[in-house]
């Protein structure tokens, strides 16, 4: 057995991911143990000076309501991911068609929508008034089933599949349906699941829909919960260090820790999330799909 020489070039490259990796592995690492340090002035490092949860206490003072609110996100993240994924798939695949007849109006308008949009009152308007969607789960699904960019990067991959699939498909009898969801989609895994996990990463962030339409605690979003406790411990803060109220000063002393706890809550469920689709990160599996 010969033993496979490494080269310099592979050896260099390595080394370069390997400190990238670095990179971004100890600025989470600080992110955890900030969330446990309870010194007054505190050097964030990976040494705590002083372990304490009061930072997971504050957050968790009301348990049920933070419980409810990851409820209320994870609900409405994975309806409106799953939505937006088959409106946008059905979408793509209709202008990828070159045969299409109204494929250059639609991808006219779509494309128009990424210059130009109505702006935040006649969209809250359309969503409030016209719609009814505010104080309903509604407002975090429907108003976001449609994304013009990961139409664009949909449409792009579709196109990139050859021709000799679809005609081969047709001449053994199967729809367009059919080829749609038998032949394309199944393809098209990785282009879906990274869309879908940007998707679902933007809606598990969102604070802002629920700040302007939504004002029954039942759905309050799990973010824009953390943000009013954060705003009401700020304020608080404030008041204590201009003497308008005293005896809180234990209690809120670390106010960098709390928001480094709430930036753990917030992605930890992340981190579970994206090894099931990291393996889908990459180029198309259409390469030996067509012999001959």
């Amino acid at each position: 057995m010969k033993k496979k020489k490494i080269s310099a070039g592979q050896i260099a490259l390595h080394v370069f991911f390997i400190l990238l990796c670095i990179c971004y592995i100890y600025p989470l690492l600080i992110l955890v143990t900030a969330s446990f340090e309870g010194a007054s002035n505190p050097q964030f490092s990976l040494r705590i000076q002083e372990f304490t949860l009061d930072a997971y206490r504050q957050v968790f003072a009301n348990p049920a309501k933070i419980l409810k609110g990851y409820g209320v996100t994870a609900f409405y993240s994975v309806s409106a991911t799953f939505g937006s994924l088959v409106v946008m798939t059905l979408f793509a695949y209709a202008i990828s068609k070159r045969d299409f007849k109204y494929r250059n109006v639609l991808t006219f308008l779509l494309f128009f929508t990424t210059l130009f949009n109505g702006g935040l009152v006649p969209t809250y308007l359309v969503n409030s008034k016209l719609l009814h969607l505010n104080n309903t789960i509604w407002i975090y699904i429907l108003p976001s089933l449609m994304n013009a960019w990961n139409v664009i990067v949909l449409r792009t991959f579709f196109q990139g599949l050859p021709d000799s699939l679809y005609e081969a498909a047709r001449i053994d009898g199967a729809s367009e349906l059919r080829i749609c969801f038998q032949i394309v989609i199944p393809l098209a895994t990785p282009a879906l699941a990274s869309v879908g996990f940007l998707a679902f990463i933007n809606h598990w962030n969102d604070w802002y829909t629920c700040s302007i339409y939504v004002r029954e605690p039942d759905l309050y979003s799990l973010q824009y919960i953390l943000k009013v406790i954060l705003d009401d411990v700020a304020y608080l803060q404030e008041m204590l260090a201009n003497g308008t109220i005293a005896g809180l000063e234990e209690s809120l002393k670390n106010l960098e820790s709390l928001r480094f706890a709430m930036a753990v809550v917030l992605a930890g469920p992340m981190l579970f999330v994206f090894p099931f689709f990291q393996k889908y990160f990459a180029k198309g599996l259409t390469i030996g799909s067509v012999k001959g």
